[in-house]
């Protein structure tokens, strides 16, 4: 089947643990996956490899989630790519210490903004989060009543989606699987090999796909 006819998610943190867990399983029920990274390539298009290994389609896109240019640029690259854009997965963040005032929140909240800005109307965005303690964490959203700086945010955040019909949610790794897996456009897909795999460049600003070694960065 065309990489054109599949769903197309974003694994924000998909390179390793929790994130590299829910890109095989999006590669799995049918996804073309997309792993962007900014440090670990090696990480990244081992975990493309597995899902191609397995039948899917991915690539590992070099881009700095904190810089908004890079952002940016990986969404046109995406939807050039592929012709869309359905789900952007935010994967937890290793240090969840003190949730809704650490600047990890701030910049996952500042990723969250510009995924909701970038996202084609229907998408959906999940903020993926982890149990600590009894209580959500690893993920600002619960703290969106907080009167702190990202609490603001995240009010603003709910009012871009809404306005642009993108699905705001999180949810813990095994509802983002679900999410994920549930895809209508996944219904009939399983586990169907990509007739058109990511053996040419999509695009001048994809980077080369995992058995390369040297992928292209893009953004400013």
């Amino acid at each position: 089947m065309s990489i054109r006819l599949r769903p197309t998610a974003i694994v924000f943190g998909g390179d390793q643990g929790i994130g590299a867990d829910i890109a095989r399983a999006a590669g799995f029920c049918g996804h073309n996956v997309v792993i962007p990274f900014r440090e670990r390539s090696v990480g990244a298009n081992g975990i493309v490899a597995e899902i191609e290994h397995n039948g899917g389609a991915a690539v590992a896109l070099f881009s700095d989630a904190r810089r908004s240019a890079h952002v940016a640029t990986l969404f046109r690259t995406v939807i050039s790519a592929f012709g869309r854009c359905d789900t952007v997965i935010v994967s937890p963040t290793r240090n969840a210490r003190s949730p809704g005032s650490t600047k990890s929140d701030a910049n996952q909240v500042d990723l969250l903004l510009q995924a909701a800005s970038l996202l084609p109307a229907g998408g959906e965005i999940i903020d993926c989060v982890i149990e600590t303690n009894g209580e959500t964490g690893g993920g600002p959203l619960r703290w969106e009543r907080a009167d702190t700086s990202v609490g603001h945010a995240l009010r603003r955040l709910h009012k871009l989606a809404s306005s642009r019909r993108v699905s705001l949610r999180q949810v813990g790794p095994e509802g983002a699987i679900a999410a994920l897996c549930n895809h209508p456009l996944t219904a009939d897909l399983g586990k169907a090999p990509a007739d058109d795999r990511l053996d040419k460049p999509l695009s001048g600003a994809l980077a080369t796909r995992s058995r390369q070694s040297s992928p292209r960065s893009f953004g400013s």
